[in-house]
Formats: structure tokens, C-alpha cells, sequence
């Protein structure tokens, strides 16, 4: 387990977050910080991982942060905030990975676990505001390629992945079990040759395979 820093302004959610890490990961080293200026850059490695909770009022650590990120540090922003246009603004940064302030503690250690094997991570509530760049600045969406890519019912999963649903979601609409659910969701990230739900939609959109709504 590479070593954690997790900087975030209450001590209540940083001792929180610190003991849910641990205990699921009991050889964790995990440094815990009010504020990024008091975390000593020297401490940190390549391929550490950084958690930052980012709001209004300390949005100018971005530009720090940008300069970590060149060192190779993998960085997951805690985004503390309902307003669009400042969370498109973190999200065309390009860190490793977003956090919603407002996340469970299973969705938490998914996060991490995706970061630590070399893999981005995005929050699915954020899904809909990255999305709607591309949208904005594309024509409409052709009409759905031919099964030779993915079946019917793969395409199907995909359009409602596109929308923001769930597992759960897709296959109340779909009449499907969520274990097939889930098995039609590796079969298209790996028949699309990408490594999460995000990018096979991002993949989608971009070759105009789907039409998203918002």
C-alpha cells in the first residue's frame, strides 16, 4: 500500500477517514493534515497518494496541487461544492481522481482501491457535469454502430450507464439481474478496451455511439 495523505480541514472526518483506511488496510501509513501547507513536501513520493479536500475557500491550493501532480503523485480531489461551474473548473485539472463530499464509506474505499492499482477514479455524480462539456461541444449522435462491436442488450446498458444510472437503476429498466448487469459491464469496458464505466462512455460520446440527455 503506497502511503496516504489526506489533508482536510475537520479533524472529526480526517480521524474518520484515517481509521476507515486503516482498518482496511491494517499496514497503511496514513498522515493526516488541516491544511496542504502544513504537509511537508519532502515526505512525498512518486506514487503516493494525496487526498485534498477542495472548496471555495481554499481553491487557490490548485495550483500547487498542478505541481505535485508532474511529480507523479496521485491526487484525488474531495470536492466540497454545489456550484457547476467550480466543479467543471477542478474537473479540467486532470487529477487522478474526484470525491463528492458527500460519499459513503464503501464508495470511499472503492476510490482508493481504484488509485492505488494505477486506475482514475470518478465519483458517478460528476458523471453528468464532465459529460455535458463533450455534449455542448459536439453535433448529434449518430445512430448506435452495428452489434459487430456489442450486442443489443450491451448497447442498451451503455445508453443508461450514458444517462447516469446505477446498477441498480439499469436493471430495474431493463428487467435484468444486477450480477448480469455487472457482467455486461466488463463485457463492454473490455470489448471497448478501457479500464472503467467513465471512459467506455467518454468513448462512446466521442464516436458519437450514444445520446445523452441532461
Amino acid at each position: 500500500m503506497s502511503k496516504i495523505f489526506l489533508v482536510h480541514p475537520f479533524p472529526i472526518i480526517r480521524d474518520e477517514v484515517r481509521l476507515l483506511i486503516e482498518e482496511q488496510y491494517p499496514a497503511s501509513q496514513v498522515n493526516c493534515y488541516e491544511t496542504l501547507s502544513l504537509l511537508p513536501s519532502q515526505l512525498l513520493n512518486k506514487k503516493d497518494i494525496l487526498i485534498i479536500h477542495i472548496d471555495q475557500s481554499n481553491i487557490d491550493a490548485l495550483k500547487s496541487l498542478n505541481t505535485l501532480k508532474n511529480n507523479e503523485l496521485k491526487i484525488l480531489i474531495w470536492i466540497e461544492s454545489e456550484d457547476e461551474s467550480l466543479i467543471k473548473f477542478i474537473l479540467q485539472q486532470k487529477f487522478y481522481g474526484y470525491l463528492l463530499n458527500q460519499i459513503c464509506n464503501s464508495e470511499f474505499l472503492d476510490a482508493l482501491e481504484k488509485i492505488q492499482n494505477g486506475l482514475p477514479y470518478l465519483h458517478p455524480n460528476l458523471s453528468s457535469i464532465l459529460l455535458s462539456q463533450y455534449i455542448s461541444e459536439s453535433q448529434e449522435p449518430s445512430s448506435v454502430p452495428c452489434d459487430s462491436i456489442l450486442t443489443k442488450r450491451e448497447w442498451d446498458v451503455l445508453q443508461l450507464i450514458a444517462t447516469g444510472c446505477s446498477n441498480e437503476n439499469i436493471a430495474k429498466q431493463l428487467f435484468l439481474t444486477e450480477s448480469t448487469v455487472k457482467n455486461h459491464v466488463s463485457s463492454i469496458l473490455h470489448k471497448l478496451e478501457v479500464p472503467d464505466r467513465t471512459s467506455a462512455v467518454l468513448k462512446a460520446l466521442k464516436n458519437k455511439w450514444v445520446s445523452l440527455e441532461f
